[in-house]
């Protein structure tokens, strides 16, 4: 499939070397702002046609001129969500991400490496009585690249998924061997110890499993994260938690291979 790439996002990718385009896709808000600026342009339209005729049976001149106005306030309105139907989008590429300003220029880019990717679900609908959504938030160098969402377990999220999994979980793993202390949201992975919550020290030979939860039907909460350990079972909302499908693979890694840690790095 040809992805039609513009300048701009072509020569960030190419500077950042992420690959050939897997795909563009609009970004999840541009329907509203579209019709935002559509109705803001039906507005200023109607109330062009009532000045203009107004004026024009009382000899205005000055109503005339505010019809001028209001004319190209509504070819504005109409043009500017055109402009972000046609521009605003993001870029995936097996190495990384770009996004785009409704102006078509770089609003974020990063490598999947340096992304760390937030991943929440929750119900759509009147009280949560909808079909599931899954929202997302890419964050690199501590500023949003990215936010997005669709119907679960669809769409680019889920290649942002595999691909952000792919390429962070070897980063987070070396970082881990090194007896680095990595911040998972409330979480904490200390090295060969295991994760630590609220103060409470959950060792990895002592994790029985790391479980995503999602939302109940009929219910407006938002999807969790389920850890149990020995008994014990904590829940953290599941958006809070970059990086979470790593987590969830390097927890289980960790409880399987304990001499991971002794090796040579």
């Amino acid at each position: 499939m040809t992805v039609d790439i513009p300048l701009l996002v072509a020569l960030e990718a190419e500077d950042r070397e992420l690959g050939e385009p897997i795909g563009r896709y609009p970004q999840a808000i541009n329907k509203i702002l579209v019709l935002l600026f559509r109705g803001y342009g039906a507005l200023f339209g109607m109330t062009f046609v009532f000045t203009v005729y107004g004026g024009s049976k009382a000899g205005d001149p000055a109503a005339l001129l505010a019809g001028a106005v209001l004319l190209g306030l509504t070819v504005g309105m109409v043009l500017l969500g055109e402009r972000i139907r046609r521009n605003r989008a993001f870029y995936l590429y097996p190495e990384g991400v770009v996004a785009t300003w409704g102006t078509g220029h770089i609003a974020g880019a990063a490598r999947w490496e340096d992304i760390r990717l937030y991943w929440g679900t929750m119900r759509t609908g009147w009280n949560g009585f909808g079909p599931l959504r899954d929202e997302y938030r890419l964050v690199a160098d501590g500023r949003t690249v990215l936010r997005h969402g669709e119907p679960a377990d669809s769409g680019p999220g889920l290649i942002m998924r595999q691909l952000s999994d792919a390429k962070r979980t070897p980063v987070l793993a070396r970082l881990l061997r090194s007896g680095e202390a990595v911040p998972f949201g409330p979480l904490t992975a200390i090295g060969a110890e295991g994760l630590v919550y609220r103060q409470e020290s959950l060792p990895w030979a002592t994790i029985d499993h790391i479980r995503v939860i999602p939302p109940y039907q009929l219910s407006v909460r938002p999807g969790l994260t389920g850890i149990s350990s020995q008994g014990r079972r904590f829940l953290i909302r599941s958006a809070k938690v970059p990086d979470l499908q790593a987590l969830i693979q390097l927890a289980s890694f960790m409880k399987m291979a304990p001499g991971f840690f002794s090796e040579e790095t």
